[in-house]
């Protein structure tokens, strides 16, 4: 029995049923199953439906017959009214798919929570007549092969429709094609769909799209250039809100890049592009010779008399001495002792020796070792280089001390490793500004930052910008353990983000990184968000994640040096708890854009939120049904804008005349500069909200709850309104709504209240002060600085 979903396809034709039938051969051939073919008739000629059937084999046909030509936008939309299937593909009746193009996109699907996929396809130009659909083919190349760009997408229709396949949800709040389009209408389609959902690209060719000679195919004729030049301006007209500052500069760059291609000439060009490609063949030569020169010296080495004699000692020495083991960890201590008896009696002392035998002590147990590795996934094999020859050596690298004879020794006592779940995506949650923020200003304070995110995954352009600022991204096939084991003694620091990832790296982080103050960084406290929103939804289970999370987070503090909070509320939460923590405050950090425009200039009112975050969604909802009736009541014309990524199905469905939903944007300014009122209507979460300080930032008057102006010092008609009655709340928003002076009030008194206390000036100074006062104060350390093996063999 076949348990894949349903595919559908729709077909739209017109008079041209020989090449209609090399279509549907193709839809026929393909590996998946089950498909259905909606095929419409846009007032074509007569088809023969016992060919066709014939033709499809066991692939469903639904066709449908319209009586008069009414365009392919219309032929679309009835295609779509009529589809049974979960994904919904498109293909042209000159177009031809590949046997495995719905394998390939269906296979995404079931891998990623992508709603839209596409491939590439091959452009093929074909000479002789198209109506028999058997010209012959001139030449093919790739179309097109470039991963999802918004901006792109706006600026060039570069993904061919039979390329795509839609999740059949995408067109639950899409209105499919707009009908006013001769053509392009499937360029409008996708610009829609686009802005509220990221498209997955398969950098594989799986169809092919059909060009014809230059007197065969309507879109060389010269009637097509005038109704191509009047639909691409009607996609500006309609999309001109979406064309950004970033969008118009995309623009001005590639026409600068082909300006200067047209003045120097394309043979210019690519004598150009010839020299720079064979100075990288010169290149990779000499370093594929000096590769050879060093397997040729290694293998000298390997097959010497010496080698064999010290690998034979190292595996006597493994077998008598077993790695991590207190046997193994004395012999080690005792060879440093014997390499430098001087530095060594200099770095040991009471406290030292304390430590060592704590430390180990704790991770003595098997049982603890196995649920190490387990919990952390860190027995990932290395990809080093001669792993089978090399495999059976173990260089001298105690498993403590850690002075690997191939690292550079690290006499700095700046250097800081930084652990979160991935790569801070600054412009999609507050918690990912907050890190980004605070990276920046540790790499100005002078710190060298190494950036380890969980997932191993380099997310771009969050990775580069990072390493723009002088901080190192770890990512790929990396072997965490053995990095750890290699380098953990050269940090002075590390901060550990969030309680799974501080609960996974903690053991690691302890035996290895010896020489470090370890910060776990809360982000928010987990257990008062989810107690909270078992309280507003009295539900079970949520009660239960709490308390699991607060058992994790209590043992996450009590095993670190200090940690750091966004509030005050909660650094007294975590020391009600335990009055032993050492807590600092860490708040979000804020940019001061000032506000551009003044209350006359501005309509409308926004939220902002990434709605991976529960709360947020849960805010949205409870405002569009319980608050923002009454606002309309007052203010019949007002408009509520959802800014923010990830918006679920939930929130998506909201998307009307006066709810605007716009998901992920790139530069929300103009939402803060053009909105007269930020509404917060949070019913539950913990920590500082970000959207709140943001919006303060652009001097954007707040409306929030009580939950929402906890840890940022907000002052009811002082720099925000709080109300938590929906009633009381939609009073609020229409009070400083219409109310210019109090509107003034709120402002000026947010901006100066940001600037105060979370600009990044301010929180420069802080986090400065903090790290100082964790050096001086710290008597955990442990100086083993003093011990470096450097035995020559």
């Amino acid at each position: 029995m076949n348990n894949n979903p349903l595919v559908s396809i729709i077909v739209r034709t017109k008079d041209r049923p020989q090449l209609l039938k090399k279509a549907l051969r193709s839809i026929s051939s393909q590996t998946y199953r089950p498909v259905e073919v909606v095929l419409v008739n846009d007032g074509g000629c007569d088809l023969n439906i016992d060919e066709i059937f014939e033709i499809l084999g066991d692939v469903s046909l639904n066709y449908i017959r319209l009586k008069e030509n009414t365009g392919r936008a219309h032929a679309g939309n009835v295609g779509l009214e009529n589809v049974k299937g979960d994904y919904i593909g498109f293909l042209d009746d000159d177009d031809e798919l590949y046997p495995e193009h719905l394998s390939v996109l269906t296979d995404v699907f079931k891998k990623y929570n992508f709603k839209v996929v596409y491939s590439d396809a091959n452009i093929v130009y074909h000479g002789n007549s198209i109506k028999g659909g058997d010209g012959e083919k001139v030449y093919k190349k790739v179309f097109s092969s470039k991963d999802f760009s918004y901006s792109d997408l706006l600026l060039d229709n570069y993904i061919p429709l039979m390329c795509l396949m839609f999740s059949k949800e995408v067109f639950n709040y899409s209105s499919g094609f707009d009908e006013s389009f001769d053509i392009y209408e499937d360029w409008d389609l996708l610009i829609r769909i686009a802005e509220k959902i990221p498209f997955y690209h398969v950098k594989e060719v799986t169809a092919d799209y059909i060009q014809w000679s230059g007197t065969q195919q309507v879109a060389h004729s010269p009637e097509f250039a005038v109704r191509a030049r009047i639909a691409h301006r009607q996609i500006i007209n309609k999309h001109k809100d979406k064309f950004t500052v970033d969008v118009i500069m995309d623009f001005i760059q590639l026409a600068r890049k082909m300006r200067l291609v047209y003045e120097n000439g394309a043979d210019a060009y690519i004598s150009t592009l010839e020299k720079i490609i064979k100075e990288k063949e010169i290149e990779i030569s000499n370093i594929k010779n000096s590769l050879t020169q060093s397997i040729n010296t290694l293998e000298q080495i390997t097959n010497s008399r010496g080698w064999k004699i010290l690998s034979s000692y190292y595996k006597f020495r493994d077998k008598i001495f077993p790695n991590n083991t207190k046997r193994r960890l004395f012999y080690d201590l005792l060879m440093i002792a014997a390499s430098d008896p001087a530095k060594f009696v200099t770095g040991l002392n009471k406290h030292n020796i304390g430590r060592f035998l704590k430390q180990y002590k704790i991770l003595e147990p098997e049982t603890i070792k196995s649920k190490v590795i387990r919990k952390t996934s860190l027995n990932i094999p290395s990809n080093s280089g001669y792993k089978e020859k090399l495999g059976d050596l173990n260089w001298y690298n105690p498993n403590i001390f850690h002075r690997n004879r191939y690292h550079e020794l690290i006499n700095e006592d700046n250097k800081v490793l930084v652990i979160d779940r991935f790569v801070p995506t600054y412009d999609k949650d507050s918690g990912s500004l907050r890190m980004f923020s605070f990276l920046s200003i540790l790499s100005e304070l002078g710190y060298k930052i190494t950036f380890l995110p969980d997932d191993l995954q380099r997310i771009e352009p969050y990775s580069s910008e990072l390493e723009s600022i002088g901080i190192k991204v770890l990512s790929g096939d990396l072997d965490i353990q053995k990095y750890f084991e290699e380098n953990g003694y050269i940090f002075s620091f590390v901060i550990i983000s969030r309680p799974e990832q501080t609960f996974k790296y903690l053991p690691l982080v302890r035996a290895y990184a010896i020489n470090s103050i370890i910060a776990y960084d809360t982000v928010d406290l987990h257990w008062l968000r989810f107690e909270r929103a078992a309280s507003v939804n009295n539900d079970r289970e949520l009660f239960e994640k709490a308390k699991y999370y607060k058992s994790m987070e209590l043992f996450n503090s009590s095993c670190s040096d200090v940690v750091f909070t966004v509030t005050k509320d909660e650094k007294d939460f975590l020391l009600n708890e335990e009055p032993s923590l050492h807590v600092e405050i860490l708040p979000n950090i804020h940019e001061i854009y000032r506000r551009k425009k003044g209350f006359k200039d501005r309509q409308d009112i926004m939220f902002i939120g990434s709605f991976l975050h529960q709360p947020n969604e849960d805010a949205v909802l409870f405002f569009v049904k319980e608050v923002f009736p009454f606002i309309k009541k007052e203010i019949p014309d007002i408009k509520f804008y959802v800014v923010g990524s990830d918006p679920l199905e939930s929130i998506l469905r909201l998307n009307s005349e006066s709810i605007k939903v716009t998901g992920y944007v790139k530069d929300v300014s103009p939402y803060f500069e053009n909105c007269r009122v930020f509404v917060a209507p949070l019913r539950y979460g913990a920590g500082m909200k970000g959207k709140i300080g943001q919006s303060m930032a652009y001097g954007l008057p707040v409306v929030t709850t009580t939950i929402g102006a906890e840890g940022i010092g907000l002052k009811n008609n002082v720099n925000s309104l709080i109300a938590d009655d929906p009633a009381e709340f939609a009073d609020a928003v229409i009070k400083l709504y219409s109310d210019e002076q109090l509107w003034k009030t709120i402002s000026d008194n947010s901006i100066e209240h940001i600037k105060r206390n979370y600009s990044k000036e301010t929180l420069s100074r802080k986090i400065a002060e903090i790290f100082a006062s964790l050096k001086l104060s710290s008597n955990t350390k442990t100086d083993f600085s003093a011990f470096q093996y450097n035995r020559q063999f």
